[in-house]
């Protein structure tokens, strides 16, 4: 093909081009076959994953929300290493406070802090005599950010596992049950169940940056040797003061 794509989940004309060589058909496959290559031979309805992109781009998704979910585990295990680090206090992580603003994961987020930060020996020596009111934002509202990731990385498992469970075929040919009654069983139906719209709009991007956002805030804290409460006390209208609060949020 020499017009590019249409811009669609499956282009059609390009994919099969590739895919024919791949099958040791055309000009390309019997070049590819004559130097060795072995032609994949194809069972039914995989023709299908070589002309349409929503296969591929669920098997992506499925893989990214896998790794999501393991990068957000861990970016918990690097948030109680952080309160450890800078000696702060896990008390905004109690049920009681996340219960009265019920998020689900938000609620699961809090809990995994708090079994993280279990028998803490580091948070028993601070624990009487601390002047300090409250650690920084991006430490005390860990469960707030993480739990909106994991509302978002859930939302997107569930899309991720419909869609691997679903007919993206065209046409789609029902069996016995005659489809929805209104034609004699057997038939096919053209109808076009391929874009892949439904993952596409629920790109997980966003929650991925949010998720990054809070451990840069939190290494931040941890290794400002000034301190942040002492550059606040120059002025947090200065440019100092106001670069120090950005780096501790």
């Amino acid at each position: 093909p020499s017009q590019g794509s249409v811009g669609a989940s499956g282009d059609l004309a390009p994919l099969a081009h590739l895919a024919l060589a791949m099958i040791g058909e055309g000009e390309d496959g019997r070049t590819l076959t004559a130097q060795g290559s072995k032609p994949v031979t194809l069972e039914a309805k995989e023709g299908l994953a070589f002309v349409n992109g929503t296969q591929a781009q669920t098997g992506l998704a499925a893989l990214l929300v896998s790794d999501a979910w393991m990068l957000w585990h861990a970016a918990h295990a690097a948030a109680a290493m952080s309160l450890e680090a800078v000696r702060g206090t896990p008390d905004p992580f109690d049920a009681r406070i996340h219960d009265a603003r019920p998020h689900p994961w938000q609620q699961r987020s809090a809990a995994l802090l708090r079994e993280l930060l279990a028998d803490s020996e580091i948070r028993e020596s601070h624990r009487e005599n601390d002047p300090r009111v409250q650690d920084a934002y991006s430490l005390r509202c860990t469960p707030q950010v993480l739990g909106a990731v994991g509302e978002g990385l859930a939302f997107a498992e569930r899309l991720v596992t419909t869609e691997l469970n679903a007919a993206t075929d065209n046409p789609l040919v029902f069996g016995d049950d005659g489809g929805c009654g209104l034609r004699r069983r057997g038939d096919s139906w053209n109808a076009g169940l391929l874009p892949g719209a439904e993952l596409l709009l629920q790109c997980e991007q966003h929650a991925l940056c949010s998720q990054g956002n809070a451990p840069q805030f939190q290494v931040s804290c941890t290794t400002d040797t000034q301190g942040i409460a002492e550059q606040l006390k120059t002025s947090i209208t200065s440019l100092a003061g106001i670069r120090a609060f950005d780096r501790c949020l």
